[in-house]
């Protein structure tokens, strides 16, 4: 059997499998998007969700955090300006939401991602599927290490809503801002090669 990979670029994500279409978003406090993938590769990049801190209960404690909308591919302080709640650093949560079309149930998926800044921990409903570099007090950052992260058939093969969360550490301010983009995404000072 060929795998097909739904490649996600946060911050230009490509989830392999669907043609993404961002549906349901409303105002920043009450945000519930969706995107429906229908069709492989497919492109994650939009609104997605992000909240700071981690809840109790880790992944499963979500719903117990304070989420906003976020565009990705960006950096989570490209709006800082005009959005004081985004300026920081330390550990954030991205959420998407997504609906899975019955047609990919038989379909392995994968969350890919060029480039996360500076450790992270994927999970799919509530999952582990991947983590890149470790989090403080054991800190090793994975920057500039590309993701691929296989979701477990288990859950890929019930067609329907899912959540792709992705945890991500952050340092902070060394001369350039946190950032996730992929070899399409223009990033400045950087040659996409592509």
């Amino acid at each position: 059997m060929t795998r097909r990979f739904a490649a996600a670029a946060l911050w230009g994500c490509v989830f392999g499998a669907a043609a993404l279409t961002p549906r349901g978003a409303r105002a920043a406090e009450a945000f519930d998007g969706a995107i429906t993938v229908g069709a492989l590769p497919a492109r994650l990049s939009g609104t997605w969700e992000i909240a700071f801190g981690d809840p109790p209960n880790g992944a499963a404690g979500l719903d117990t955090l304070r989420f906003l909308p976020v565009r990705v591919p960006a950096t989570w302080q490209a709006d800082a300006a005009s959005r004081p709640e985004l300026a920081r650093n330390g550990i954030a949560w991205y959420r998407l939401r997504m609906d899975v079309a019955p047609a990919l149930a038989a379909t392995p998926l994968a969350f890919a991602v060029d480039q996360i800044r500076d450790a992270d921990e994927a999970y799919f409903d509530g999952v582990l599927v991947g983590r890149t570099g470790r989090f403080p007090p054991a800190y090793d950052k994975g920057t500039l290490m590309g993701r691929v992260y296989e979701l477990p058939a288990t859950l890929t093969s019930r067609p329907g809503p899912h959540v792709l969360a992705v945890r991500v550490y952050n340092a902070g301010p060394r001369g350039a801002k946190p950032t996730l983009w992929t070899r399409s995404s223009t990033h400045p000072g950087t040659s996409t090669g592509t």
